[in-house]
């Protein structure tokens, strides 16, 4: 007997087969609705994310760029938050750009942005302004006969920190410091007002502190021949010498003898020579259109009667500078006459008798510098914002001084040079910082 399939039959498979299909189409739906949703909220988190990076960035862009915040160390780190997101930026250099890196993090979700900012330097100024006789940053004292012929000014604001007594004058105006009252600031003996013109700084100076050079490391010693000994120079009492230099030398000492000269021959260049001391009762003549940089270690002295390139007429200070690293008192004494740029690192200076200095004296210490005795100083510029200058008997100064104190006493005189802006080696007003902001990346 043949079995026979009914159509019948064929209904329940094929009904659990729809059914199967129905359900898994339903499930992928499903799964894939679930996926969307999913997705949807990791790029909205990412995205917050990424903008509390950005904002922050941008943000801090912004503080730069109005100098709202300075960075002077790297890397700089800056953390914080912004609603319910948090970020963290490292600030580093490279090249003239500021890079700020800013990760920002919102529901365990973090992304990074990282901001550009070029870093644009003036250009440093080496010219200061010398258009008074007399600044101090913040007393200036006259006593007895003391006068100063020229304007005088100070940075400060406080009462009677310019005082003259009944017989000092100012032939100039009187300057006081931004904010101040000339008539609180500037006080006479005899509890008298001061009659000639004042006025007010519209901002307070800054004299910035002069940088002593780095000597010179390497050299080689200075060859030998008739007055140079492994590494001693040494002219004789009462000789003549002349040496050139092709080269830059190091020496263990300098002296030229009483009644000697030394001619050094540099012709265009610029020579150096370091050495550990330079002593000098004779003379020095520096031959060429050059300039002669000397680097004193330990010991200076210019002594009685020396003339250091004193021999040009008119005289020519470029010629010469000298740096002194010692920390001895530095004293330039009798009829010593020097001619150049000199420069103290932490050394007291005396200066007395009836000496002639013609240059810059230059110190970036706070020990005091003294002018005593008859000395007349010509076209002296003397620059020592962080020290106090005291001139006694009848101490004469020509040109300019800027200093943290000045006290002029007895018969002492500054006398204005009229030189305006100048430029001093050592001494360079640093150009500001501009910054702008750049890209993303």
């Amino acid at each position: 007997m043949k079995k026979i399939w009914s159509n019948k039959g064929m209904v329940l498979p094929t009904v659990i087969i729809i059914g199967a299909i129905v359900i898994m189409t339903g499930v992928v739906l499903l799964s894939t609705g679930v996926v969307d949703v999913k997705g949807g909220l990791f790029v909205e988190r990412n995205a917050q994310a990424y903008q509390t990076a950005k904002s922050a960035a941008d943000s801090l862009g912004t503080q730069i760029v109005d100098g709202d915040v300075e960075l002077t160390t790297f890397p700089a780190n800056f953390t914080g938050s912004l609603g319910d997101s948090t970020y963290d930026i490292t600030v580093t250099k490279s090249g003239n750009f500021l890079v700020l890196e800013s990760t920002g993090q919102y529901d365990n979700v973090s992304e990074t942005a990282t901001l550009y900012v070029e870093e644009s330097i003036q250009t440093d100024q080496t010219e200061i302004p010398l258009d008074m006789a007399v600044f101090s940053d913040t007393m200036i004292t006259l006593i007895g006969g003391a006068s100063i012929e020229g304007s005088v000014g100070t940075n400060s604001t406080t009462d009677e920190q310019i005082s003259l007594s009944n017989n000092s004058t100012i032939t100039g105006t009187v300057w006081v410091g931004a904010g101040g009252d000339p008539e609180n600031v500037i006080k006479l003996g005899g509890n008298k007002e001061y009659e000639g013109p004042t006025g007010v700084l519209p901002e307070p100076r800054d004299y910035p502190t002069p940088s002593m050079p780095e000597a010179p490391e390497g050299l080689t010693v200075m060859p030998n021949g008739p007055i140079v000994s492994n590494g001693v120079l040494s002219v004789p009492n009462n000789s003549i010498h002349t040496i050139t230099l092709d080269d830059s030398y190091s020496l263990t000492s300098m002296s030229i003898g009483n009644g000697s000269t030394l001619t050094i021959n540099i012709g265009s260049n610029t020579r150096e020579i370091r050495m550990g001391s330079f002593v000098t009762n004779g003379t020095l003549i520096i031959n060429g259109t050059g300039t002669l940089k000397l680097y004193v270690d330990n010991t200076l002295n210019l002594n009685s009667s020396s003339e250091t390139n004193w021999n040009n007429d008119p005289k020519e200070p470029e010629k010469l500078e000298i740096y002194y690293y010692g920390s001895s008192k530095l004293t330039i004494n009798a009829t010593t006459k020097f001619c150049g740029h000199l420069q103290v690192n932490n050394a007291e200076m005396d200066l007395n008798g009836s000496g002639n200095l013609t240059g810059t004296i230059v110190s970036s210490s706070t020990k005091n510098i003294k002018f005593s005795g008859n000395n007349s100083s010509m076209d002296l510029i003397l620059y020592a914002p962080l020290a106090e200058i005291e001139l006694t008997g009848t101490a004469q100064l020509k040109g300019a001084v800027v200093a943290d104190t000045v006290k002029i006493g007895g018969g002492g005189t500054i006398i204005y040079g009229g030189y305006g802006n100048t430029s001093i080696p050592g001494v360079i007003i640093e150009g500001e910082t501009n910054y702008v902001k750049g890209y993303w990346k």
